[in-house]
C-alpha cells in the first residue's frame, strides 16, 4: 500500500481554504524527519490529529494542519477572553462552536451523527477557519499582535518531537532504557513524599509496569520537552536563563494539552454514548449521564498524567521546586472552558441529540447528510464572515 492509497483510505482530507505549515518551520520538520528516515507530509483531514504510520517498511509522518487550525482559533479566543469588555457568553459559544466544528469532523464516519454536530456548530453564530475565506486578517497575524505566536510553536514543536520519538521507539525501545529508569525513580520519589490522589495512583502504575503503552507516552512526552527546550535556549538571547526557558515552555505547552484534552474529553463521551445508541436504540438514551460518569474516571486519569509528566521534566533537567498551579490560567479555565466542556458533554444535550440522531438517521443516505453537512459548515462561515467569526 502506498501512502495516497492509506490517505485515501483511512484520512478524508478537505478541500476547503485550508492552513498550511509555516515555511520555517515546515522545513525544520523536513529536515529532522529526513534524516530520520520518516517522510514528512502535510494532510488536512477530519481525523483532525497528527499521527506517525508505518506503511510496507516506510515511515511517514502525518502533519495534520486541521487539528492546528482549531488550537489557533481555540489561542485566539483565550486572548478574546482577556479584554476587559468580554461577555461571558460570547466566549461560551465561541468555544461551543470550536468543540461542534471538531465533532462534526470527528465523526465524519457516523453521516447523520456529523450532520447533527454541524447544525449546532452553525447555530453558535461563529464561523471557525478554514472555511471562512472571506476572513480579513489571519489568525496568526493576530496570534502575533497579542503575543501568543511562540505558544503556537511550543505546542507545534512539543507534538512533532513526540512523534518522531514514538517513530524511533519503534525501532529500538532500548536507547530509551535510561528514560524508563529516570521515570521510575523520580515516581518513587513521588511516592516517597506522600503525594495523594490519581498522580500516585499513575506513578504506581508506572513503577509497577502495568501500562506499557503509559511508559511509552510518558518517554515521548518528557523526551519532546527536552528537545524542544534544547532548541528554544538554543535560539535564545546570550545568558537566558535555561529554568525560566523550561517554565516559559511548559506553560506555554499547558495551553496544547488543555485544548487536545478538551476534545478528548469531548469525543470519548460522544463516542462512548453512540456506541450504546447504535446497539440499544432509543432507551440508552436514559443512561447518557451514567457514561459520563465513567467517562469523568477517564478524565481524572488524563489529567494526572499531564501533571506527572511536567513533574518528570522538572525533575528530570535538575529542579524540584515544580508546582502546577503556577503553569494553568486557572481563571480562564474554570471560567470558560470548564462550562463549555460541561455542556457540549451533556446528558441534556445528547439526549436531545441522541433523539434528533434516530429520527434522522432512516430518513436520508449518507452521501444526504454529507452533502447538507459540507452546505451547513461552509455558509455558516461565509454568512459570518464579517461578522462574529472575526
Amino acid at each position: 500500500m502506498e501512502i495516497n492509497e492509506y490517505l485515501k483510505l483511512f484520512r478524508k482530507q478537505l478541500f476547503y481554504p485550508r492552513l498550511k505549515e509555516e515555511t520555517q518551520l515546515s522545513e525544520f520538520f523536513i529536515s529532522v524527519t529526513g534524516s530520520n528516515g520518516i517522510s514528512f507530509s502535510e494532510i488536512y483531514s477530519t481525523t483532525i490529529y497528527p499521527e506517525f504510520v508505518q506503511i510496507e517498511g516506510e515511515r511517514f509522518m502525518l502533519w495534520d494542519n486541521h487539528f492546528w487550525d482549531l488550537y489557533e482559533r481555540f489561542l485566539l479566543g483565550f486572548i478574546l477572553a482577556k479584554s476587559p469588555k468580554v461577555d461571558y457568553s460570547v466566549i461560551f459559544e465561541y468555544i461551543n462552536a470550536i468543540s461542534f466544528l471538531f465533532l462534526t469532523n470527528r465523526f465524519d464516519s457516523v453521516p447523520c451523527l456529523s450532520y447533527i454536530f454541524a447544525r449546532h456548530y452553525a447555530g453558535t453564530g461563529f464561523a471557525v477557519p478554514p472555511y471562512n475565506k472571506f476572513e480579513a486578517t489571519p489568525n496568526r497575524d493576530k496570534l502575533i499582535t497579542a503575543g501568543y505566536h511562540k505558544t503556537l510553536i511550543s505546542g507545534k514543536l512539543y507534538v512533532f518531537f513526540h512523534e518522531v520519538i514514538h517513530s524511533l521507539i519503534k525501532i529500538d525501545s532500548s536507547i530509551f532504557d535510561d528514560d524508563r529508569e529516570d521515570i521510575i525513580r523520580f515516581c518513587a520519589e513521588l511516592i516517597d513524599n506522600n503525594i495523594d490522589g490519581q498522580v500516585r495512583e499513575t506513578a504506581l502504575e508506572i513503577i509497577q509496569g502495568k501500562d506499557e503503552g503509559l511508559i511509552e507516552e510518558i518517554c515521548c512526552d518528557l523526551r519532546a520537552i527536552t528537545e524542544s527546550i534544547r532548541l528554544l535556549h538554543k535560539s535564545s538571547a546570550e545568558g537566558a536563563d535555561k529554568k525560566q526557558t523550561l517554565m516559559d515552555f511548559i506553560m506555554d505547552i499547558r495551553y496544547l494539552l488543555t485544548f487536545h484534552g478538551s476534545m478528548l474529553q469531548i469525543e470519548g463521551a460522544w463516542q462512548a454514548n453512540r456506541r450504546g445508541i447504535d446497539e440499544f436504540g432509543a432507551e440508552f438514551i436514559l443512561h447518557a449521564e451514567d457514561q459520563i460518569t465513567q467517562q469523568n474516571v477517564v478524565i481524572n486519569k488524563a489529567n494526572s498524567r499531564v501533571n506527572l509528566v511536567l513533574y518528570l521534566a522538572f525533575r528530570l533537567h535538575g529542579y524540584t521546586d515544580f508546582n502546577s498551579d503556577d503553569f494553568i490560567d486557572a481563571e480562564w479555565f474554570s471560567k470558560f472552558i470548564v462550562p463549555s466542556l460541561e455542556f457540549v458533554r451533556s446528558s441534556d444535550l445528547m439526549k436531545k441529540i441522541f433523539e434528533d440522531y434516530l429520527n434522522l438517521k432512516p430518513r436520508y443516505s449518507a452521501v444526504e447528510f454529507r452533502t447538507s453537512k459540507n452546505m451547513l459548515v461552509i455558509t455558516a462561515a461565509t454568512l459570518n464572515g464579517a461578522g462574529r467569526g472575526g
